[in-house]
């Protein structure tokens, strides 16, 4: 997929462009944010330095006795040309203010700006899921997997799985966690957003194949925990994790789908079948929330749970 780089550049050459896509492309980006980030944190603190402050100090003098009426400050520099360069309350009454006020703020926002553009270079890592959104197989029954446990990982997930490890690994070296963990939250959510659209919404699922979704998934969260910290993947999508549950609800050979008994506190001591969770779910929405509270599916609204529940075939056999 061509960069969000070399959209912006007209004319380059094929190997110009492979320099920009890629780890190649990010580890640019990287360091324009880097500096800026160094640089914008550098001009905090030079306006916190004493003899910064003391020229801030003889620069307001200046401007509150000779600005007022277009007066210059300094030569041919007026309040409003020293105030472009300084800061916006050079002259004013307000005692808030620094020297490198607007220095600073350039710095940030090519920061804020550089850090949108890793994020839409990542989404490289969105469009190498398309073939796993391909798959179309997971309403499909095969006891021979339930049988054994034994469920590997999608081999269409093998070629997203090496790029998002290669560059949280990358990003993990060159920036710093809040920078991380902001970035890789990004990422999670429009991860999340595409096994929704592609995976979830357009399908049926059986045991075994919402049971798969959950193998790809937790693999997924995995890489994610282990660069950004344990828990973070699952929590950079929050909705999804809560969809795999409730689709994923266990079915037990006790129950049974036309049994009216209630739920009641004991049962609250134990894990609901499939078959519960439906009842309470299409009850009331008052039903609903109260079970979507009891299972932590904090997430998902009552018209999720439905929706949600809808695409189980073991339900609707």
């Amino acid at each position: 997929m061509t960069s969000s780089i070399a959209r912006t550049v007209q004319g380059i050459s094929k190997e110009e462009q492979a320099k920009v896509q890629g780890l190649n492309g990010l580890e640019r980006l990287c360091r324009v944010y880097g500096s800026a980030e160094y640089l914008e944190k550098k001009m905090r603190d030079w306006s916190d330095d004493l003899f910064f402050l003391e020229l801030w100090d003889e620069l307001q003098y200046r401007a509150r006795n000779k600005g007022y009426g277009g007066g210059n400050i300094a030569r041919d520099l007026s309040v409003a040309d020293v105030a472009e360069r300084t800061s916006s309350n050079v002259g004013s009454a307000e005692e808030s203010g620094a020297l490198f006020d607007e220095t600073a703020g350039a710095y940030r926002r090519l920061r804020v700006r550089t850090e949108e553009i890793i994020q839409e270079h990542l989404n490289d890592i969105k469009e190498s899921l398309r073939l796993y959104g391909r798959i179309s197989s997971w309403a499909s029954i095969h006891t021979d997997m339930l049988a054994s446990a034994s469920f590997s990982i999608s081999t269409e997930l093998d070629n997203p799985l090496q790029k998002l490890t290669s560059y949280l690994a990358f990003l993990k070296k060159v920036l710093g966690h809040a920078s991380l963990r902001r970035i890789s939250r990004q990422l999670a959510l429009s991860i999340q957003t595409f096994i929704w659209d592609h995976s979830i919404a357009p399908h049926n699922f059986s045991t075994t194949g919402i049971t798969q979704l959950r193998r790809d998934m937790e693999t997924l969260w995995a890489v994610f925990d282990r660069f950004t910290g344990d828990g973070q993947g699952r929590l950079g999508m929050r909705k999804l994790s809560n969809a795999l549950d409730l689709i994923g609800a266990p079915i037990k050979a006790s129950d049974s789908k036309d049994g009216s008994e209630e739920l009641d506190s004991a049962s609250k001591d134990r894990s609901l079948s499939i078959w519960e969770i439906e009842r309470k779910v299409y009850k009331s929405n008052e039903s609903a929330r109260e079970v979507l509270e009891q299972l932590g599916l904090d997430s998902l609204t009552e018209s999720d749970a439905r929706t949600l529940l809808g695409k189980r075939v073991e339900l609707a056999s």
